[in-house]
């Protein structure tokens, strides 16, 4: 098992292995389980770097981002080993150094958003494209979600308040993001869709811990809320399982 006092803030699958990230140490802070979880072996990328935040596998490779302002992120094309990573920039959008928030997978695209409030993706693993608007002054969007049913909807959600929502198959350069207006003064982080309910969950970042519903990411319910919780406040966000039920962690 890997130490809780390390911070282990990212884990991902590629179908064969898990690898994880931790943000406690300098060095030695990847770690990697070929059996599921079970038995974990510790590793470092080997590289001058920040500590490593979050840890993504996508377009059969390997990425590894810090939240530290720097200016690239770490590619592994060496699927099977812990070696070959290596400094990488992000080609096709604007240089300089980004604070990143988030990296994510939705909707087969790898996304990342800043503190500057940009929005860089890519759906090859090479080429990245930078929105041309933030999708909200001075908000920092920490999370976002998909919903490919009916709608083709983007939801995102920003830790500094706000749900935002934007229609087509993919977020381009030109995507227009519109704010819920009554959820504007909410702090948020996380959210998730889930198809086969065919619903939109976010959950409130602080007290009362509320949790949000919407089928259409426009019109919200925000009748449930978690308070009293006893000594248990959730830290992370909201997941979904295999079957469709949302836990929180």
């Amino acid at each position: 098992t890997l130490a809780n006092s390390q911070n282990w803030t990212s884990v991902a699958f590629d179908g064969t292995r898990y690898r994880a990230v931790c943000t406690a140490l300098t060095s030695n802070n990847f770690a990697q389980s070929t059996d599921g979880g079970a038995n974990w072996t510790i590793f470092s990328a080997n590289v001058s770097w920040g500590n490593p935040n979050f840890i993504i596998w996508f377009s059969s490779r390997w990425y590894a981002f810090t939240s530290v302002s720097f200016s690239q992120y770490l590619l592994n094309t060496t699927t099977g080993t812990t070696s070959g990573w290596a400094f990488t920039s992000y080609t096709g959008a604007p240089g300089g150094n980004i604070t990143l928030i988030l990296a994510k997978v939705v909707n087969n695209q790898l996304l990342v958003t800043t503190t500057t409030r940009l929005l860089r993706v890519t759906t090859d693993g090479t080429n990245w494209t930078q929105q041309t608007a933030a999708i909200a002054t001075n908000k920092s969007i920490v999370d976002m979600a998909y919903n490919s049913v009916r709608t083709n909807l983007y939801v995102a959600v920003a830790s500094n308040g706000g749900i935002y929502y934007a229609t087509g198959t993919s977020i381009v350069a030109g995507t227009t993001w519109t704010s819920v207006a009554s959820l504007s003064a909410i702090n948020f982080r996380s959210v998730i869709y889930s198809p086969k309910l065919d619903l939109f969950v976010a959950f409130q970042l602080d007290s009362p811990y509320a949790i949000y519903a919407s089928r259409d990411g426009i019109n919200w319910d925000t009748s449930m809320t978690l308070e009293p919780i006893g000594i248990f406040t959730p830290a992370y966000g909201i997941w979904i399982n295999d079957y469709d039920g949302f836990f929180l962690v």
